[in-house]
């Protein structure tokens, strides 16, 4: 372990990176909680801001950059969903801008994006995806658990050919974009 002075104000500017992630969420979420839409604190970019908080406080690259890459889907879907008609909340930026920030500083800080980080983010898509269709209703359509979302679908499928259109477009944007992300940031040094 590097106890020299660098390393340790790394490792705590990267805590509070995470504790400043963590309350974004946590005050998108209370807004959606107090105005009767708890269902909505667990969009995929949403859980993806505190996943990257999460990962900071504990100092995990993995995870940090599964938060980062899940963000970086995230941010431009929301982006379409306001360009779509739909409200803008004053607490979305919290977690669709400052995540993603916070999440590109913690990777630069932790050394870029670990090998096959797309197969961990990828499967925190499943989990989320599957805790949607598990505890919202079907008018949310959080995570698309459901089907397409309104207005922006290209194609009408639903089911397991939904699921299978959508978890293969995750693998493909997600293994895409952890390469973008490695060329971007420069590759871990390797320990040891």
């Amino acid at each position: 372990m590097d106890d020299s002075p660098n390393a340790v104000v790394t490792t705590v500017s990267l805590r509070w990176l995470g504790v400043i992630a963590c309350a974004g969420y946590a005050t998108h979420a209370g807004y959606h909680v107090l105005n009767g839409t708890p269902q909505d604190t667990i969009w995929i970019c949403h859980l993806s801001a505190l996943l990257t908080g999460g990962a900071l406080i504990a100092g995990s690259p993995r995870f940090n950059a599964a938060g980062l890459l899940c963000l970086t889907v995230g941010f431009p879907m929301w982006v379409l969903y306001l360009f779509s008609g739909e409200p803008f909340i004053w607490t979305s930026p919290l977690t669709h801008v400052l995540g993603l920030v916070v999440a590109i500083v913690g990777a630069r800080k932790l050394g870029g994006v670990p090998h096959f980080t797309w197969i961990t983010a990828f499967v925190f898509v499943g989990f989320a995806m599957v805790a949607a269709r598990l505890v919202t209703p079907i008018d949310a359509n959080v995570n698309l658990a459901f089907g397409p979302m309104e207005g922006l679908s290209l194609w009408r499928v639903g089911g397991v050919a939904h699921w299978g259109l959508q978890l293969t477009s995750w693998a493909v944007a997600l293994f895409v974009l952890e390469w973008i992300w490695r060329r971007i940031l420069g590759p871990r040094p390797q320990s040891g």
